[in-house]
């Protein structure tokens, strides 16, 4: 796969968006949405890593225009084997702006050809309501939950997929909504991935169910700074 191809992907994954679902209401509880994003990666010294990662999400159809979300993060792999992780969100969406703090950990493990992942956050709304839609818009505080497998299929090419609940605390069903992932991961050159994934999720938190359809493209730059 080459640069060019990696962009071919990107076209497949915008115009797949717009020939699927529609916004979801009670007569059709089915969405279907877009995520386009990027982020910069700093590999520090000492086992610490930053990033900073800018996204938007439309839904609708993938026509209509959500908002836009930036995140930093840090991580430290450093303690008994696990890596150490917090961040901070801000969020633009639908005229009002929103803050999000986590902090949490994850393990990684290797079986056979499979490298897994188990990672925990317990994330904090700063202001009342739900920015995206993830939780229920009574509750401040959930729990995320991922377990994830990935599998190097050819070269740079990795496949992965992922289950992930949504613990909401003070929200009406204790598994507020789910995030099923399934994607593959392409470095097209050194320190540069392209992320394409698409993302089944099931929200039980409101009046009615509803789903939601995902369709993601991330490209992610890597910059490993000297060590001293």
């Amino acid at each position: 796969m080459t640069y060019r191809a990696a962009i071919i992907c990107v076209s497949c994954v915008a115009v797949s968006a717009q020939v699927l679902g529609a916004q979801a209401s009670r007569s059709d509880p089915s969405d279907t949405q877009a995520w386009y994003s990027a982020g910069l990666t700093l590999d520090l010294p000492r086992k610490w890593e930053a990033s900073l990662r800018y996204r938007q999400r439309y839904e609708g159809n993938a026509r209509l225009y959500k908002g836009a979300y930036v995140t930093a993060e840090g991580s430290w792999n450093g303690w008994a084997g696990a890596t150490l992780l917090a961040s901070y969100r801000r969020s633009s969406v639908d005229g009002g702006t929103y803050h999000r703090i986590a902090v949490g950990a994850e393990r990684d493990a290797s079986v056979m050809d499979f490298d897994l992942s188990l990672r925990a956050l317990l994330a904090n709304q700063l202001a009342n309501g739900s920015d995206d839609d993830e939780i229920a818009s009574d509750a401040k505080r959930f729990v995320r939950i991922r377990a994830q497998a990935k599998r190097e299929l050819a070269g740079r090419l990795d496949a992965y997929a992922s289950v992930e609940p949504y613990i909401a605390f003070g929200a009406d069903y204790l598994i507020d909504n789910w995030r099923n992932t399934v994607g593959l991961k392409f470095e097209y050159a050194k320190g540069r991935k392209l992320d394409v994934f698409y993302i089944y999720r099931p929200d039980y938190a409101k009046s009615y169910n509803r789903t939601y359809h995902v369709l993601g493209v991330d490209f992610d730059f890597t910059v490993k700074l000297p060590r001293r």
